[in-house]
């Protein structure tokens, strides 16, 4: 069983906890929604009632943290596409062969 913990009580975090919890009621037990942590305690109370949550937290510099880490890994991995994207379309200009200039 994969268990999931969502960050932040907003709409992209209620989107997929409605995800999960349609997988469940199609018979995909093989996925549950374990936790959720937001700034807000009061928001992460209401969503662990919509959703049946068990756990909550609430610790904002902890979610800074996993915020910051978030995006520097998303922005990491954008980077290396776009370089290796652009490598791919002038990989033709990188094998210029001596003899060429003759």
């Amino acid at each position: 069983m994969i268990n999931f913990a969502i960050v932040g009580a907003g709409a992209i975090a209620k989107l997929m906890a409605t995800t999960i919890k349609m997988m469940n009621k199609g018979g995909d037990e093989s996925v549950k929604l374990y936790a959720i942590a937001s700034r807000s305690l009061e928001k992460a109370k209401e969503f662990a009632k919509e959703f049946g949550i068990e756990n909550l937290r609430n610790n904002p510099i902890l979610l800074q943290l996993l915020f910051c880490i978030f995006f520097f890994l998303l922005l990491t991995n954008f980077s290396i596409f776009i370089i290796t994207n652009f490598y791919s379309k002038m990989q033709p200009f990188f094998q210029v062969k001596p003899s060429q200039f003759l």
